[in-house]
C-alpha cells in the first residue's frame, strides 16, 4: 500500500511541475521565470520521464495483486 501511495504522489507531483514547466513554456514567465530555455525543456522532459515511470510502476504494482 505504501508503494502505491508514493507512486500516486510522485504521479501528481510530476503532473504539477509539467503543467506549471508548460506554462512557462507557453508564456514566458508565470510567477517563476526560467530564462534557460535549455533547462525549462530539461525539467519538461525530466517531469515526463518521471511521470511515465510513476505510471508504469503503478501499472506493475496493480498487476502484482
Amino acid at each position: 500500500m505504501r508503494e502505491m501511495i508514493a507512486q500516486f504522489a510522485m504521479a501528481s507531483m510530476a503532473i504539477a511541475f509539467l503543467w506549471h514547466f508548460s506554462l512557462i513554456a507557453k508564456h514566458g514567465k508565470m510567477w517563476i521565470a526560467e530564462p534557460n530555455l535549455v533547462i525549462l525543456y530539461s525539467e519538461i522532459a525530466l517531469m515526463v520521464g518521471l511521470l511515465t515511470f510513476a505510471v508504469i510502476s503503478i501499472i506493475k504494482l496493480i498487476r502484482s495483486k
